[in-house]
């Protein structure tokens, strides 16, 4: 049987509240064991949570002169529900091959460049249903948000889906950053040239860790940065994520 993504629904998602934020200037997943949520209720939690982060329900825009903002205009990101019964958790975790078309599949929008945010969504979440399980892949414009702004989104999307009254981590859209510059970037007509082979072939795995190894590293990160010496611990380091490899592969081979 072939290995395919279904989309069973798109739709366009706005926060639960309008927002009143001017202008600002300027691919993660979470694989569960089915639950029984049903579809629209992620949605209704999409909208509050939009509701804490609205630029990402916006668009970018450029004014004339020359200067990119995010336009937080509710505009919407996008919500798509697709179906995988064809493919399973296992074949999704398997640290054995390269990770495949279909897994890719599970994320939205991918290979599209960030300029491509002046009229496309700039969050798009995207619910994948393997065959005994939910993969939630939220995909995101890296011109608009960095590593940990999309963990924190997604932190305050879990908050609410678990029904938190209160956010604990809220959004921060200060520009108290040095690495702002007043300096524009004058963009071509006809829009930027992309220099790069959109659709080259690239090879690409997951790896895998077991519960704690993450702790152990940056333990011995912070130890070794209080001493003044940083080399000691690259090494170890090495060893500790090939032995949680290994670990890993145990299980799967039933040790």
């Amino acid at each position: 049987m072939s290995k395919s993504v279904t989309v069973l629904s798109t739709s366009s998602v706005v926060p639960d509240k309008e927002s009143t934020i001017e202008d600002l200037k300027l691919s993660k997943g979470c694989l569960f064991a089915r639950p029984p949520i049903p579809i629209h209720n992620l949605i209704t939690h999409l909208k509050r949570g939009l509701s804490h982060f609205l630029a990402l329900a916006g668009r970018l825009i450029i004014d004339s002169n020359g200067y990119v903002y995010i336009a937080c205009n509710d505009s919407g990101a996008g919500f798509i529900h697709a179906n995988a019964n064809c493919i399973t958790i296992r074949e999704v975790l398997s640290p054995y091959s390269d990770v495949t078309n279909c897994y890719k599949k599970f994320f939205a929008m991918d290979r599209t460049i960030s300029y491509d945010g002046h009229f496309k969504l700039i969050l798009t979440v995207q619910v994948t249903e393997p065959l005994d399980g939910l993969f939630i892949g939220c995909t995101v414009n890296h011109a608009v948000v960095d590593g940990t702004s999309l963990w924190n989104f997604l932190n305050t999307f879990a908050e609410v889906c678990r029904g938190a009254d209160r956010i604990m981590k809220l959004s921060d859209f200060s520009r108290r950053s040095p690495l702002i510059s007043p300096v524009v970037l004058r963009v071509p007509p006809g829009d930027p040239m992309v220099t790069f082979l959109g659709d080259a072939s690239l090879r690409e795995r997951i790896f895998s860790f077991m519960q704690g190894i993450d702790f152990e590293m940056k333990n011995k990160i912070n130890h070794s940065a209080a001493h003044g010496d940083l080399r000691p611990w690259l090494q170890s380091d090495m060893e500790i994520g090939m032995a949680g490899v290994v670990m890993v592969e145990e299980l799967y081979n039933g040790a």
